[in-house]
């Protein structure tokens, strides 16, 4: 009876630790978006695309992989956070855009 104890202790800590890493990964993924926003408003599309390239390499990208091969230890939160980072990536691609 311990040991199961002890695996269901770990599975909840494990669920909650992976969970709580694709949050504020997804945090800091919306935090850049706005900081792309704000710099395109502002007329500086050169800095909106240097964010938006940021984003997609360093956030994006790596959390798309890390819900594929990991975020199933959260399960379910993986599929909402993948489709996130999928729909951020696709809005960052945008600034990359810009003329």
């Amino acid at each position: 009876m311990i040991a199961i104890g002890a695996i269901t202790e770990l599975g909840g800590w494990l669920h909650g630790t992976i969970g709580m890493f694709m949050f504020i990964a997804e945090e800091a993924t919306q935090s850049l978006g706005m900081a792309c926003y704000i710099a395109h408003m502002a007329g500086d599309d050169e800095k909106a695309r240097e964010l938006a390239q940021y984003g997609i390499t360093n956030l994006c990208d790596p959390m798309i992989g890390f819900c594929g091969n990991w975020g199933y230890l959260a399960y379910p939160l993986q599929e909402a956070y993948e489709s996130f980072f999928q729909a951020s990536k696709l809005n960052f691609q945008v600034y990359l855009n810009l003329p």
